[in-house]
């Protein structure tokens, strides 16, 4: 878990594991809305990705909610692109959570 700060306060976190096939999941990804598009969610998924890489994974896996498009142009900014497969956000919801996967 990395945690971005801001005078000592939290204002970012994202998470990552890798697998037992050296394959990295991105899970949580959260930017506080007072601190959005100043670049933290970029800084932090380059963390993790750079820490992903360290543990050898040479392909990381992430979801996001479709609707979320500001995620997703962070997401292909930095090489992600769409699988195909997607899941519902939960149970009985329409709304998907698509899988996209570094380049």
């Amino acid at each position: 878990l990395f945690v971005a700060e801001f005078e000592e306060t939290p204002c970012g976190l994202v998470s990552g594991h890798a697998d037992d096939k050296g394959i990295g999941h991105i899970g949580a990804m959260w930017v506080s809305p007072e601190f959005r598009g100043k670049g933290i969610g970029r800084a932090l998924l380059k963390q993790v990705l750079d820490y992903l890489l360290d543990l050898g994974c040479q392909q990381v896996l992430l979801t996001v909610t479709e609707t979320n498009q500001i995620a997703i142009k962070l997401y292909r900014n930095l090489g992600f692109r769409m699988t195909g497969s997607y899941k519902p956000l939960r149970k009985g919801s329409e709304l998907k959570n698509l899988e996209m996967v570094s380049e």
